[in-house]
């Protein structure tokens, strides 16, 4: 058919040449790549043409229809919307009717979990995530502090005592606020502001009691934090640190920086003397005892050989020349 209606003259030149290009224009590879990306063909290298156009043509259809169904939700509008805002308002209120329709079916469910916070799809999400916080925060406290289950119920379900509690926590908070200039005034007096923030009432307040109570010795604290800051600046932090942690008697401060200071001291200087540095107690004393058992060994081999001095000398009572000795004079005269 294409072929006679070429033959027969009946179209022009122009339109001919229109025609071949748009043909042209739908073999073109961009073309294919375009139209691969909107209707996901399995390949359209092997795809025929006429499959193409008929996928083509459905779409038209549908976009005249999508086209005609924007244009009747226009009519409803207080003013024209943009095809983006539209479809935008559509999903959310899809999404709208799918949450209506999960509280529908799970109606009873989340009644009876939430109780008088629950009223259907009115229900104020937000209060209810924030209840729920403060639950996980309550629990949290009760678990860290301890409390029965009696007081849990009770502060939980008992009006008069929720009364009390609102009415004593309005109470503390007006007194906390009242005081907290002089509270920040004292804290700031000393160096562990953290742990007195956090330090337990009872044991706050007995240090401001003694702090009141003994405000005569006031010029020797002034005096331990200037030392104590001297002492620090010269590389003593650790030392005093570990003082003030074991609570050393005042007494002792001075006799132990000297023994930490010479063994430090001897530990720097010894290395350079190895005779010294290798010395142990235990050889010296091993050294000590062996020198006492040959010291007595000596004694007793120095007797020895002074006898046998002796003995060497003696003269001889067989001797020929004995009768003329002294010996046999004096043993004569005797």
């Amino acid at each position: 058919k294409i072929r006679e209606l070429l033959l027969s003259g009946k179209l022009e030149k122009e339109y001919i040449i229109k025609t071949i290009n748009s043909i042209n224009s739908i073999t073109n590879d961009d073309f294919k790549i375009q139209v691969n990306k909107i209707f996901n063909f399995d390949n359209i290298e092997t795809t025929e043409l006429g499959q193409i156009i008929d996928r083509f043509s459905n779409s038209v259809l549908l976009l005249r229809l999508l086209y005609k169904s924007f244009d009747e939700l226009n009519q409803f509008a207080n003013k024209e919307i943009s095809y983006t805002n539209t479809m935008n308002n559509l999903n959310k209120l899809i999404k709208i009717q799918e949450i209506k329709k999960n509280v529908v079916l799970n109606y009873r469910t989340l009644e009876v979990n939430y109780d008088r916070f629950f009223n259907g799809i009115e229900t104020d999400w937000d209060k209810v995530i924030s209840i729920l916080g403060w639950t996980n925060e309550f629990k949290t406290l009760c678990k860290k502090y301890e409390l029965s289950n009696a007081f849990i119920e009770k502060i939980c379900n008992c009006d008069s005592s929720i009364i009390y509690a609102k009415d004593a926590f309005k109470n503390i908070s007006g007194k906390y606020q009242r005081m907290q200039d002089n509270l920040n005034w004292f804290i700031n007096l000393f160096d562990e502001k953290e742990e007195l923030l956090n330090i337990n009432l009872l044991k706050l307040l007995t240090r401001t009691e003694n702090c009141l109570n003994n405000i005569a010795q006031l010029e020797e604290w002034i005096d331990f934090r200037s030392i104590r800051k001297l002492c620090n600046e010269e590389g003593l932090s650790d030392f005093i640190d570990k003082i003030q942690l074991m609570k050393v008697h005042n007494t002792l401060i001075v006799p132990i920086f000297f023994k930490r200071f010479y063994r430090l001291w001897l530990d720097s200087i010894l290395p350079d003397y190895p005779a010294i540095n290798n010395f142990r107690r235990r050889n010296q004393e091993e050294r000590i005892n062996n020198f006492k058992k040959l010291d007595l060994l000596q004694l007793s081999i120095a007797r020895s050989r002074i006898r046998e001095k002796l003995i060497s000398k003696l003269p001889d009572v067989n001797d020929v020349e004995s009768s003329f000795g002294e010996v046999s004079i004096l043993k004569h005269e005797l």
